[in-house]
């Protein structure tokens, strides 16, 4: 399995083609690509930043499961003020990584879903 090209990527952001995204993730690693595709599509009408999006992408994948974090992901995006999105997802000029978010994310979400705190 291997991360398909940037625009490849890209272009299925931008039509919000969510069966497109779906083989791309499924082929990318994602077990579940449908709910992969529905949340990249939520993530950037959220974010309205796909080359973030597809970062994300790409650290999910690095977690112990990727489908999660993603979902995760778009679950704390939307709770959070649009505002303070930069600060928790990337600073990277501060050193905080969107790794750091992914990982960061699946602490904040406990079994009852409730949000807690957490690091940068």
């Amino acid at each position: 399995m291997t991360f398909a090209a940037d625009h490849t990527w890209l272009e299925q952001l931008a039509a919000a083609d969510e069966k497109a995204l779906a083989a791309t993730a499924l082929s990318s690693g994602f077990a579940e690509p449908a709910k992969t595709a529905t949340n990249l599509v939520l993530l950037q009408d959220i974010l309205k930043d796909p080359q973030l999006v597809i970062s994300l992408c790409r650290q999910a994948l690095t977690t112990a499961d990727p489908d999660m974090a993603l979902n995760n992901l778009e679950r704390l995006c939307g709770t959070i003020d649009k505002t303070d999105l930069p600060i928790v997802l990337v600073a990277t000029e501060h050193g905080t990584s969107s790794q750091s978010a992914i990982r960061c994310q699946a602490a904040v979400w406990s079994e009852a879903g409730a949000v807690g705190s957490y690091v940068y």
